[in-house]
């Protein structure tokens, strides 16, 4: 535009009237196109300022800034830290029905939750303070169901007489899962709409697929031995990170599962009173089971849902999935 100065400029002319003709107004229309992603009509661009100017830059600069915290952040939960959010806690409740208090007092609809990973109720003690209605929370846990059932669909079936015993009519109940919960959602509403009950389904940042491909790239695992050492090191990573270096030489010189989680249990904190090492135990177990179910489970069997689905994603993702969906338009 033939400036020499831009001192010299009023910061709220336009610059179509400080000698933008045409050809340049094309040619900064494509350069926030391109290169900010900013798309502007002509309108727009006919009354540009470089006060305008100045705060798309600005803006631009901070959504950087956001972007790299964001990458940061995700980097702080790698393996098991991107499911596992109840390591620790030493109030494990053994029920598998278990309700949570919340500012509601009744309800019209039964709403069951189901958790992630850990199959611990606890993880929604937060978001349940804000609910108006009363929940029911179907844990699955190995402290709540033992060792009874070792695949997906099992662990479906278990919960189903829960959900039955509570249902008053064949419409007035919804689901909301949890990451890893969603599976065992899906199985169950489908169980349920084979008996002509038909109820609603809110996905927490999960999904079949998207679990799958999670646990695949954060727990990778070729062998039974493998997945025992990873999931245990993953665990003492959150809890003691100054330990986990020294724990995998441990585990290697261990013959099974049970030898394995001996060794783990006694290197944690001297400070872990018996029922927090009985948790824990228990939620290694629990996570150990639910990540070998995971990888026998085969998504392409899962069977179609007719009742509505709602999914909930978070603003930043852990995993880049092909589908906005996480695959569940499948």
């Amino acid at each position: 535009m033939g400036l020499v100065d831009l001192n010299s400029v009023p910061t709220h002319a336009r610059l179509s009237e400080i000698g933008m003709d045409s050809m340049m107004a094309a040619e900064i229309k494509l350069i926030l196109e391109q290169e900010y992603k900013i798309f502007l009509t002509a309108a727009d661009i006919n009354n540009l300022n470089f006060v305008k100017l100045a705060e798309m830059s600005n803006q631009e600069a901070q959504n950087t800034k956001l972007s790299s915290c964001d990458a940061s952040d995700l980097n702080e939960l790698a393996g098991l830290k991107l499911f596992a959010r109840v390591i620790g806690i030493d109030n494990l409740i053994p029920d598998v029905c278990m309700n949570i208090p919340t500012k509601g007092i009744t309800t019209k609809n039964e709403i069951f939750f189901l958790p992630g990973i850990e199959g611990c109720g606890n993880i929604f003690n937060l978001l349940a303070t804000k609910i108006d209605h009363q929940i029911t929370c179907l844990q699955y846990g190995t402290y709540s169901i033992d060792n009874k059932c070792y695949t997906i669909p099992e662990i479906a079936h278990y919960l189903l007489k829960y959900i039955l015993g509570k249902i008053k009519s064949d419409v007035n109940f919804l689901i909301v899962a949890y990451s890893y919960g969603s599976l065992i959602a899906i199985e169950l509403l489908s169980k349920l709409e084979d008996m002509n009950f038909r109820g609603r389904l809110v996905l927490i940042d999960g999904a079949p697929e998207q679990m799958k491909a999670l646990i695949n790239h954060h727990v990778p695992f070729t062998t039974i031995e493998e997945l025992h050492i990873n999931i245990l090191l993953n665990i003492m990573d959150i809890l003691d990170p100054a330990v986990s270096g020294k724990l995998p030489l441990e585990l290697k010189k261990c013959t099974n599962w049970d030898d394995k989680l001996n060794t783990f249990i006694s290197h944690l904190p001297s400070t872990y009173t018996q029922l927090s090492l009985n948790c824990t135990r228990a939620l290694c177990v629990t996570m150990c089971n639910h990540i070998r179910a995971l990888q026998e489970y085969d998504v392409t069997e899962i069977p179609k849902i007719i009742s509505p689905i709602t999914l909930l994603r978070p603003t930043v993702q852990t995993l880049r999935l092909p589908d906005e969906d996480y695959g569940l338009h499948k």
